[in-house]
């Protein structure tokens, strides 16, 4: 069975970027909350809506490589980047099943 290397790169990319995009948003978050603008969470669930929503912007962090490369009609790399996303998505589906449906 041959693989395509474009998939693979796709694949790569989507599992790096959200890890990246989340660092990212953590440090702005954090930013935000030194500067007063926005308020340190107190509560476990306060905590926990935190990590939801950076979760979830991390994963949509992807959408921006899958319409890089959705452009330039390199489908093999855009499913790549999907399939990763869809894994991520259904980890935080499972990880966070219990504050969601609070």
């Amino acid at each position: 069975m041959k693989i395509n290397v474009n998939l693979l790169i796709g694949i790569g990319l989507g599992i790096a970027i959200p890890i990246v995009g989340y660092a990212i948003i953590m440090m702005i978050f954090e930013q935000l909350v030194s500067a007063g603008l926005m308020n340190e969470p107190v509560s476990d669930l306060g905590i926990l809506k935190r990590m939801r929503t950076m979760g979830v912007l991390a994963i949509a962090t992807n959408l921006i490589p899958f319409h890089l490369y959705n452009r330039k009609r390199n489908f093999n790399a855009s499913r790549g980047i999907l399939l990763s996303t869809i894994i991520y998505a259904g980890i935080w589906v499972v990880y966070f099943w219990d504050s969601i449906m609070m």
